[in-house]
């Protein structure tokens, strides 16, 4: 990855913390779970109860992806 590029996208996903993972349920239905993030280098990490189907899903899942999601200060309420 050109040095340039990899430095505005660790840029950018250290200064995020707010991510979609898209992943495939066993059950064949697609599944996009919105959560925050903490990032190590290009590590996502998250917090969650090692029970949850979120968890359940993104260990099997083969194929998932992610997003970051660009929120400025003050523009996301609580409805």
């Amino acid at each position: 990855m050109e040095e340039a590029l990899k430095a505005r996208s660790l840029e950018l996903l250290q200064s995020r913390h707010l991510m979609t993972l898209a992943t495939v349920r066993q059950d064949g239905y697609r599944q996009a779970t919105l959560l925050n993030y903490i990032a190590d280098d290009f590590t996502p990490y998250f917090a969650a109860d090692a029970s949850s189907q979120k968890v359940a899903i993104a260990s099997r899942a083969e194929d998932s992806s992610g997003t970051c999601t660009a929120v400025q200060r003050g523009t996301l309420h609580a409805a």
